[in-house]
């Protein structure tokens, strides 16, 4: 009976060492993770802010596209008043 107890001590002293080991481990490992996704997120900011003046700048070519297009339009409606040929 006496070497079940010791038995037992020694599994739950070695589950507790490899769940340590395992827990530093983990931490060690979120914590290279959070690194490695700020470096990222570093290196990638100039291109975002690239990207969104890119995109602002083909948004307002855009509107004016559309405003010279509409202005067409209205210049080569037919006007009330003024016959057909």
């Amino acid at each position: 009976m006496a070497i079940f107890v010791v038995l037992s001590i020694t599994l739950v002293v070695a589950i507790l060492g490899v769940l340590g080991v395992v827990g530093l481990h983990l931490l060690r490992t979120v914590g290279s993770l959070r690194a490695a996704g700020e470096a990222s997120r570093r290196r990638l900011q100039p291109l975002t802010e690239e990207l969104q003046a890119e995109a602002a700048v083909a948004s307002l070519e855009s509107e004016a596209l559309q405003r010279s297009l509409q202005a067409l339009r209205d210049s080569r409606a037919p006007r009330k008043g003024i016959p057909s040929a």
